[in-house]
């Protein structure tokens, strides 16, 4: 909430996505952004599109697998798509910085040297210590 957020949601919590969903406003999403890398996010964004919808797939998930109900993909049209990068994205996301819209602090949970990259790196592969994002701090 702290991060704009109407309503917020832990995919861990056992907490019935659809039920939820449909609680907040009667209906359920035309596009999901999975934008996290938990495979357990990822599920649930197929589990609770709606037919005919569209799930698009952002985050790294570092050779983690998931069990994927296909055929729900199949027989409700669901499209998942892929994708790496946001091109032309930074000029806005940095203007949004600087005027303060945004606090990317808020999700950077870690801070690593130039020298740490190979450690930064590891953190997030193994997804220990409750990390988020990380930093490399430069000289």
């Amino acid at each position: 909430r702290e991060l704009g957020a109407d309503a917020v949601l832990d995919v861990n919590s056992g907490t019935d996505l659809r039920t939820w969903l449909r609680a907040a406003d009667g209906s359920l999403p035309d596009v999901v952004l999975e934008a996290t890398g938990n495979p357990a996010a990822a599920v649930q964004a197929v589990e609770v599109v709606k037919v005919g919808g569209r799930v698009t797939l952002l985050g790294v998930f570092s050779g983690k697998t998931m069990p994927l109900d296909l055929d729900r993909v199949v027989l409700e049209e669901v499209s998942i798509r892929g994708f790496v990068g946001s091109p032309g994205v930074w000029p806005e996301t940095i203007d949004y910085v600087e005027r303060g819209l945004i606090q990317p602090g808020a999700i950077a949970t870690h801070s690593f040297s130039l020298e740490q990259y190979a450690e930064a790196v590891e953190l997030l592969k193994r997804r220990a210590d409750n990390v988020i994002k990380v930093t490399i701090d430069t000289p």
